[in-house]
């Protein structure tokens, strides 16, 4: 799975040919198909489904502990920063949405995306902040890494990144 998480991480749906797959899961064609028996569908759905449960068991769960908030949204901040390697490795959600996903793979992109957008929302509303406002101040953290992780994949320059993780307290706490 990791193999192939990293084609599609790297090259897209549309990128990710059978043959590139096949080649980095070390599996034949006729395998790949008898695992995936819709074949690059299925897979990319599965390598979504299970990016999805890592960066919920794995960044998004410091949300739900006990410490302080602004602990918590620091140390979703170092998870994002390791899940990314300082910016280095781009989003599998933005890979994964070039061109026109449809059916089960839209539907698990736009889930794992609202996730995203719900957890941190949560914790701007137990800063105080309204519904609606947590939401935009969530949606704005999000966009803020996924447009920096962009910008480092581009330019070779990490420095939004760093500053985009900087921010996400302030994103998510501040009183205006």
């Amino acid at each position: 799975m990791d193999r192939l998480i990293e084609v599609f991480r790297q090259e897209g749906f549309e990128g990710a040919s059978l043959a590139r797959l096949q080649d980095a899961s070390g599996l034949k064609r006729s395998s790949l198909y008898h695992r995936f028996p819709a074949g690059k569908n299925d897979m990319a759905c599965a390598v979504v489904a299970e990016v999805t449960n890592r960066f919920g068991t794995t960044i998004l769960a410091a949300a739900s502990t006990d410490e302080p908030l602004e602990d918590r949204i620091n140390e979703i901040g170092r998870n994002l920063v390791s899940f990314y390697d300082d910016g280095h490795l781009p989003c599998l959600l933005d890979t994964m949405s070039i061109g026109q996903p449809a059916g089960d793979l839209a539907d698990l992109l736009e889930q794992a995306m609202t996730t995203w957008i719900s957890v941190l929302a949560g914790l701007s509303r137990d800063a105080g902040h309204s519904r609606s406002d947590a939401q935009v101040r969530a949606t704005d953290a999000v966009a803020s890494i996924q447009g920096a992780l962009v910008v480092a994949r581009t330019t070779n320059n990490h420095n939004a990144f760093e500053r985009a993780i900087a921010l996400l307290p302030e994103r998510l706490l501040q009183r205006d």
